[in-house]
């Protein structure tokens, strides 16, 4: 049976109630919010209790729906151009006056937030954390941050262009050096440590919630590196096995490949 949390609001209703609001709102206007705060709670764990598997099951198909249908994008890196595998990697963000939070940081003065650029050397350093062990583990965030120094403002326009390097890494954590140029000036430079795992493993029928990350991390990962498409066509690519030889397509077969798409 999954667990939800003792603690919540949903302790004070029945099974039938609870089975009752999940069949008459589709888990639409009611259950989904506390679904989201008992896994919350669940990762943090807290003491659970029981319901049937039934009801189980159905919160559960409903979540992994709502994941699919609706992924949240905040993706700050616009294409890697380098990458060694568990390694490092440079990639560039160009900042563009359309981006939504220039609006408010500020009205006058339109910039990058010092912490979104820290947020893309994160995203920067979780990709070569993530292609050195083939997408191993779905989950790369942000454990800590040290010695950040801010040096430039990135004004819309111009590209930050992020070099990481990994200088450690244990079975859960990855230590990273990082520094952002602008131009030939430095940005930003920062020690980071990322932490890495599995909602498998720290939440019922989380492996469902894995599979569903890693196509998405892959989907993501072919728009960010287009040097891993040959002929214009995506090919998919193993990490830690030398590369085969590609025999290339005439002219002809890629020009109607690409017309029929």
């Amino acid at each position: 049976m999954l667990g939800f949390i003792a603690n919540s609001t949903l302790g004070q209703y029945s099974r039938e109630d609870l089975w009752g609001r999940v069949e008459s709102n589709g888990c639409e206007t009611y259950v989904r919010e506390k679904i989201l705060e008992n896994i919350l709670a669940a990762c943090c764990g807290a003491v659970i209790f029981s319901y049937t598997d039934r009801l189980c099951s159905v919160i559960r198909q409903r979540f992994l729906a709502g994941c699919s249908q609706n992924p949240m994008r905040f993706v700050l890196l616009d294409r890697v151009l380098a990458i060694d595998p568990g390694k490092s990697i440079t990639a560039i963000k160009t900042l563009s006056l359309s981006e939504e939070y220039l609006a408010d940081h500020f009205p006058r003065f339109p910039v990058m937030p010092g912490v979104l650029m820290l947020e893309a050397m994160t995203q920067a350093a979780a990709w070569t954390i993530r292609l050195g062990e083939d997408f191993a583990h779905s989950i790369v965030v942000l454990r800590g941050a040290k010695n950040v120094k801010y040096a430039d403002f990135l004004e819309p326009g111009k590209t930050l262009t992020i070099t990481v390097e990994v200088i450690g890494q244990d079975a859960t954590t990855t230590k990273i050096k990082a520094s952002g140029t602008i131009g030939d000036r430095n940005s930003l430079t920062a020690r980071l440590v990322l932490e890495r795992y599995n909602m498998a493993d720290r939440m019922p029928y989380g492996d469902a919630v894995d599979a569903r990350v890693r196509a998405e991390m892959r989907k993501l990962w072919s728009i960010l590196n287009p040097a891993d498409r040959v002929n214009g066509l995506p090919r998919h690519v193993v990490y830690g096995i030398p590369p085969q030889p590609v025999a290339k397509l005439p002219s002809k077969a890629v020009t109607a490949v690409r017309g029929a798409r």
